[in-house]
């Protein structure tokens, strides 16, 4: 059976006196607690960089406890009202109002311009560290690198500041690297130039001969001080120029001398006109001179003259066949000369020349001069291939030999003896005068030497 006396105090007593009247319980109040000491005076630590300031309504600012966002503006405010005195404090505010100088040194100007060059990096909001049990300062926390904040340089040992990079004052260009850079600005202004020169002067359009002025132009009248009546008297009238006489026709040339043969009957006498006096013109002209063809053993006599009619001398025909002999050979003998064909039985036509001595030349002034030229000659007896008529080749290791022709002494050399082509030369004397013979064939020297003999 429950016991229902309500509710029972004990007493911390011991159970003896259980059977007692109890005393009503009596509300007991709790002890007061001792509040804790209170905590030593901390420094004060070095200010923290201030925090950056977070725009209206930021949750870290709500929880960070900071400062209440002002009111409301009123609806003056709200509707503006432009007066003389909020315009003069507008333009104050702008900077509009009169210039004010003022001193930048250059360090500051090389920190604007690498602000403008870099953007300032964005504040990155720092949230509030937790509030430290025992109500003791929040101590503030560095920003940390990641967040965009640098930490704080450590002192100097003289305890200044570093000064910061931006503030030192950047290096100048070195004088080698001006020297370089002018260098190259006069080579390109020097190439230039001269490429510039060069494109007009080749494009520039030929210039037109300005006329000299005349007699009036460069000596007025007015300055000669002559008056109105002087100039109004007319001239003279000029004389009629009389006719040029015609020009007298050119008189020919007059031959140093006349042609005379030595040959006193020939079968046939022609004239040959030669351009000019080389070899080819004698080839032409005896060649031409060649048709129609004689009978065997006869002659034809050939008188070479120039275009002016003038007779061709034998130190010509000398130079034209053999140069090198003609060097040392030129004047010993008389200019005029007998030139002919002989026809031979055997290989046709046979050119040869004759030529005196000149006057007052003997043997002795001959055999010392000339001699030379005999050399020349006989040294290179090919150079005699040009005399015959017909084309003929010196065969290999002919050389000059001894030989007589009707008892005068010669000098001989066989190019083909099966046609009679054998060049011979000699010296014979005819009364007072010496005679050259210089022939193709053994039958023409003998032929030759028998004319002039009679």
């Amino acid at each position: 059976m429950a016991n229902n006396k309500g509710p029972q105090i004990y007493s911390p007593q011991s159970g003896e006196d259980k059977g007692a009247p109890q005393t009503p319980p009596v509300q007991q109040t709790p002890p007061q607690q001792t509040p804790p000491p209170t905590p030593p005076v901390q420094p004060t630590p070095p200010a923290a960089p201030a925090a950056p300031a977070f725009p209206a309504g930021d949750p870290f600012q709500q929880g960070a406890g900071g400062p209440i966002p002002p009111p409301p503006p009123s609806a003056e405010e709200q509707v503006g009202v432009r007066t003389m005195t909020s315009d003069k404090e507008s333009i104050q505010q702008s900077g509009g109002e009169a210039p004010k100088p003022e001193v930048v040194s250059a360090p500051q100007l090389s920190s604007v311009r690498s602000e403008k060059e870099e953007p300032a990096a964005q504040p990155v909001p720092v949230p509030p560290a937790p509030p430290v049990s025992g109500g003791g300062p929040v101590p503030l926390e560095p920003a940390p690198a990641d967040l965009g904040g640098a930490p704080p340089a450590p002192p100097s040992p003289g305890g200044q500041e570093p000064e910061s990079e931006e503030l030192k004052p950047k290096k100048s260009l070195s004088l080698k690297t001006i020297l370089i850079i002018l260098g190259i600005v006069v080579v390109a202004a020097v190439v230039g130039y001269g490429v510039y020169y060069l494109v007009s002067t080749l494009n520039a359009p030929p210039q037109a001969a300005i006329p000299s002025p005349t007699t009036d132009q460069q000596f007025p009248l007015g300055d000669l001080g002559l008056g109105d009546d002087e100039l109004d008297e007319p001239s003279e009238p000029d004389e009629p120029d009389e006719p040029d006489e015609p020009d007298e026709p050119d008189e020919p040339a007059v031959p140093s001398f006349i042609h005379q043969s030595l040959i006193t009957a020939p079968d046939e006498a022609v004239t040959v006109t030669l351009d000019s006096a080389s070899l080819e013109a004698f080839e032409a002209g005896i060649a031409s001179s060649s048709v129609p063809a004689l009978l065997a053993g006869q002659v034809r006599d050939i008188a070479f003259q120039l275009s002016d009619e003038t007779p061709v001398s034998f130190d010509q025909l000398l130079t034209a066949y053999f140069p090198a002999v003609a060097v040392s050979w030129t004047g010993l003998f008389a200019e005029d000369m007998t030139s002919w064909l002989y026809y031979d039985s055997t290989g046709g036509v046979k050119f040869g020349v004759v030529a005196a001595f000149a006057e007052g030349v003997g043997v002795e002034e001959v055999a010392e001069t000339g001699t030379y030229g005999i050399l020349v000659l006989e040294g290179d007896p090919s150079i005699a291939a040009n005399f015959f008529a017909d084309v003929v080749t010196l065969p290999d290791g002919a050389v000059f030999d001894d030989g007589t022709v009707e008892e005068i002494p010669v000098r001989f050399v066989g190019f083909d003896f099966d046609n009679a082509n054998v060049f011979e030369y000699g010296f014979v004397e005819i009364g007072d005068t010496i005679y050259l013979l210089m022939g193709t064939s053994y039958r023409q020297m003998v032929d030759i030497i028998g004319r002039l003999s009679s």
